[in-house]
């Protein structure tokens, strides 16, 4: 047992106790309790950390060194044994250096609001502590921002046009420092769930083309590589939405225009692409996504994420018979893009709704994690 954590002499005994009366809902001996014996040690010595948690244990009366007293019910530890003298404990103390590296939690708070909201409740119980901020992005929802912060760049805020159709707020990154001439593009600031209100929640319905017209903003800065990150979408029309804001038009059988949405995939006969932003032939383009996510089949897009998003068994079928066209139209479309890669079930050609595959073919961009 010499190797057992610094706590080990004190809750090995309450885990020893606690096996030999399994079954019993209060966890109380059948004997009473001998007394818990703190020893005495200087601030900050060997013993230190034995004393504060025995006082942990010990439940709601303060238990001071030198005490000797028997903790009262409910707390489970009950020990016919004294607590082993200090100097044979491995000492155990407070952390002074916190690292708080969360994630964001889906449409309620941005990985910099939980990591403020983390540290500060840190900050709080351990005032001494040194706390070190550091929000994880993976794309989604709140990826521009971090981004930004962490390379000295800034924050573009725009107007575009959100996944159904009407006007939202949006914004994009511009790096600093070595990454100076780059540009995130988070998806999900122009077509994410959370600019879906909740009783008009339906893949089919709801459209990218925020996400091209924030890709246009950063040609227009002169950007030289732009990253579009992609999480936490509210969409799933293969990024078709995205290539009409860049310059294509889809049209049916008859000539005419489609609106580009998801329900409407299935009707595009041709994917006209001569009005295509030529500046985007010097652009490095990288979709950054989870490569997990393909565009079609069991695991595809439509059957994994379409429910999430508020499709019904019937649409998620729709949608996924409609992925398996664009893909072939995407092909035909862009065949010097799309000549060598699998659209269907290539990994992360469905991120964000399809839109890696619609940026793979349309854009040549590169899919990466």
């Amino acid at each position: 047992r010499r190797g057992l954590l610094p706590h080990a002499a004190v809750l090995g005994q309450a885990r020893g106790h606690v096996r030999r009366h399994r079954g019993h809902g209060d966890l109380l001996p059948r004997r009473p309790a001998a007394p818990v014996t703190v020893p005495r040690a200087p601030h900050g010595g060997p013993g230190h950390g034995v004393q504060r948690l025995a006082v942990a244990a010990a439940g709601p009366e303060l238990v001071r060194p030198g005490d000797t007293r028997a903790p009262g019910p409910p707390y489970p530890l009950r020990t016919p044994h004294t607590l082993q003298p200090w100097r044979k404990v491995m000492p155990t103390s407070v952390p002074t250096r916190i690292l708080v590296a969360p994630s964001g939690f889906k449409e309620s708070l941005s990985p910099e609001g939980v990591c403020q909201a983390v540290a500060a409740g840190v900050r709080r119980l351990l005032p001494g502590a040194v706390v070190v901020e550091l929000p994880l992005v993976d794309g989604g929802e709140g990826s521009a921002a971090t981004m930004a912060r962490a390379t000295g760049g800034d924050l573009v805020t725009t107007r575009v046009t959100g996944p159904v159709g009407e006007p939202v707020d949006s914004y994009l990154a511009r790096l600093g420092g070595s990454a100076q001439g780059t540009w995130l593009v988070e998806m999900a600031a122009a077509a994410g769930l959370r600019l879906v209100p909740a009783g008009m929640r339906d893949p089919g319905a709801t459209t990218t083309t925020g996400v091209g017209e924030l890709i246009s903003v950063a040609l227009d800065n002169g950007a030289r590589r732009i990253i579009i990150g992609c999480g936490d979408s509210g969409t799933c029309d293969g990024g078709a939405g995205a290539l009409v804001a860049l310059g294509a038009r889809l049209l049916d059988a008859g000539g005419d225009e489609v609106d580009p949405i998801g329900s409407n995939l299935a009707r595009i006969q041709r994917i006209e692409t001569s009005g295509m932003d030529p500046r985007l032939r010097d652009v490095e383009v990288l979709v950054a996504g989870n490569m997990h996510n393909l565009l079609t089949g069991e695991r595809g897009v439509a059957r994994v994420f379409g429910p999430q998003k508020g499709a019904s068994p019937e649409q998620v079928e729709a949608l996924e018979a409609g992925l398996v066209h664009w893909a072939g139209l995407l092909t035909e479309a862009f065949p010097a893009q799309a000549a060598h890669r699998d659209l269907l079930t290539g990994p992360g050609t469905g991120a964000s709704g399809g839109l890696g595959a619609g940026l793979a073919a349309g854009l040549g961009a590169r899919l990466c994690s």
